[in-house]
């Protein structure tokens, strides 16, 4: 079969999470800008962390101009905060998890890449401090790569092709999440759904969004391998 991306949302899909990353969030937000504004009220769910922060230091009355030159020290303080942060917390896999990606790793014909609203930097260490390593993954689009989260594909595209060679797009790309907002931005580039019930939303939310499939974990690897090889029916 020709090549398959697999692109994986983090949170909820991959990892076990708690609000850790608001937290984190928060201590950086106030120590680069003085404030961290609403983002106690702000819903992470289907957004980015560009996105959020953008539109909370927005609402604090900062120009793009201050949003945009303050981006590289809030990172940095994520990533920061997130390293005591995250390890303290004890993030761990979603199940079945593990076994899915030691499986797929073997599988010449997928090539496995993340796709998440988290910043690249505090995107890493939640995987590392859960013991999934960063390096399984040979291609990422990062919430510190673009505002909406339906951007996010077209990002991934671009860097499967220059690693790899291969065109990649919707028909050819599975984006596995746990939220409604995955399943929207896959279905936005066209690409193929797989929605699990392992994360904050609910099995009658995501089915709201329509997925192409719907599980309530990836323990079953046969079946979850089945799907992303496309041997079941859309």
């Amino acid at each position: 079969m020709s090549q398959r991306l697999i692109l994986f949302d983090i949170d909820g899909t991959l990892i076990a999470t708690n609000y850790a990353g608001r937290q984190v969030m928060s201590l950086a937000l106030r120590e680069v800008y003085g404030s961290d504004g609403t983002l106690d009220s702000v819903s992470f769910s289907g957004k980015t962390d560009l996105g959020i922060i953008s539109g909370v230091m927005a609402g604090v009355g900062l120009s793009a101009a201050e949003i945009n030159a303050g981006l590289p020290r809030v990172y940095d303080a994520m990533a920061r905060h997130g390293e005591a942060r995250f390890y303290k917390d004890r993030l761990v896999p979603c199940p079945g998890v593990k076994s899915l990606l030691s499986r797929l790793r073997r599988m010449t014909q997928f090539e496995l890449g993340l796709q998440t609203g988290n910043a690249r930097q505090t995107a890493l260490l939640k995987l590392w401090s859960a013991g999934v390593d960063p390096a399984w993954f040979t291609v990422g689009a990062f919430g510190s790569d673009v505002l909406t989260r339906e951007g996010l594909l077209p990002v991934a595209w671009r860097r499967a092709e220059k690693l790899t060679g291969a065109a990649f797009s919707g028909h050819n790309t599975v984006l596995v999440g746990d939220t409604p907002g995955d399943i929207v931005s896959a279905k936005a580039n066209g690409a193929w759904a797989l929605g699990v019930a392992s994360g904050f939303s609910s099995h009658s939310e995501i089915a709201g969004a329509e997925p192409d499939h719907l599980l309530s974990d990836l323990t079953n690897t046969d079946h979850v391998i089945d799907i992303l090889t496309g041997s079941e029916s859309r």
